[in-house]
């Protein structure tokens, strides 16, 4: 049987959560392995929180998943499973399965997870229709750095459609149907030069670091100077490091960080699963009218007027050609 988790199992979740796998990198990097499990104790307001924890079979055997999900995002991220030995178990699918339902029920429409290109979890996880998509490397830096702060300054709203477009020319599209540009509720900072945006960088904080994900445009002057002054804004330290995570697709941005002096994390795997399917819609044709009769009026259309930033406007208007 899987079922959400409730009190009864925290027990076995306090046991075998140091015998779990992380798929998640940036909360587990920022708040600590410790931390992500918990996420469980709030089971009961899931639907608020957008933290699923569910649990197949029960006693010793039990396996955990938990995931997590932004109210409003298209996608929902893998977070943790335990015990990591036994999800080479024939109830892990199903377990999958009954998490990517939660995650359904509040629009989630794939599931992301991250793991070590040579973890023996990437198998189980392609063995239950997990696909790889991308592939990436986190980058630590933990020292201060000296450059010229100038140039950079938070993301605003009216960045938004300069970050699309720059996000767009750099992504890959099987990735962009996955994890969707950034179009709004930018948190970040951008760098423009000569009026154009030269470089978007998504910015995540917890207590144990700064995540940050680049973005940035393959024609950048100086694009290890432009980077250094960014990291010297943001004063990472030892206890508090940045955490940089480099896509494929921006790897040429790898020899910078380690010039800079940022360590490297093994190759890592980003894989999905999806939770929605495409459906065809049917398409609508006019049957002839017979000779001698008149066409009765459709239904009127309701369109919104395209003004930004403004109450959408509704407007009706009718195709029929001889509609009295």
């Amino acid at each position: 049987m899987i079922r959400p988790l409730g009190l009864q199992d925290l027990a076995h979740l306090n046991r075998t959560r140091n015998r779990g796998i992380f798929l998640d990198s940036a909360p587990t990097l920022l708040w600590g392995r410790a931390v992500v499990p918990l996420g469980a104790l709030l089971s009961s307001f899931s639907a608020v929180t957008g933290v699923f924890t569910s649990i197949a079979n029960a006693g010793e055997d039990a396996l955990i998943g938990q995931i997590a999900h932004t109210h409003g995002s298209s996608f929902a991220h893998f977070t943790f499973l335990a015990p990591e030995s036994a999800a080479g178990g024939g109830r892990f699918p199903e377990l999958v399965e009954h998490l990517i339902q939660r995650a359904g029920a509040r629009g989630a429409q794939s599931l992301i997870a991250e793991l070590d290109e040579q973890s023996a979890m990437l198998g189980v996880l392609r063995a239950a229709g997990f696909s790889i998509y991308a592939r990436q490397r986190i980058w630590r830096l933990g020292h201060k750095l000296d450059g010229a702060r100038d140039g950079w300054r938070r993301a605003e709203f009216r960045d938004g459609l300069a970050a699309n477009l720059l996000c767009s020319g750099l992504v890959p599209g099987l990735v962009q149907q996955v994890e969707p540009t950034p179009w709004d509720g930018l948190s970040g900072y951008v760098n423009y030069q000569r009026g154009e945006l030269a470089a978007y960088v998504d910015l995540r904080r917890g207590p144990r670091g700064q995540w940050l994900q680049p973005f940035v445009a393959l024609d950048a002057p100086e694009a290890g100077a432009l980077l250094a002054g960014l990291f010297a804004r943001l004063r990472p330290r030892r206890g508090r490091p940045l955490y940089i995570c480099v896509r494929s697709y921006q790897s040429w941005l790898e020899p910078h960080l380690r010039a800079l002096g940022a360590q490297p994390s093994p190759r890592q795997a980003v894989v999905v699963k999806r939770t929605a399917r495409p459906v065809k819609a049917a398409e609508g044709r006019r049957l002839p009218v017979a000779e001698g009769r008149r066409a009765e009026p459709t239904t009127p259309i309701q369109m919104p007027t395209p003004f930004v930033r403004r109450e959408l406007e509704l407007m009706s208007y009718d195709q029929t050609t001889n509609y009295r």
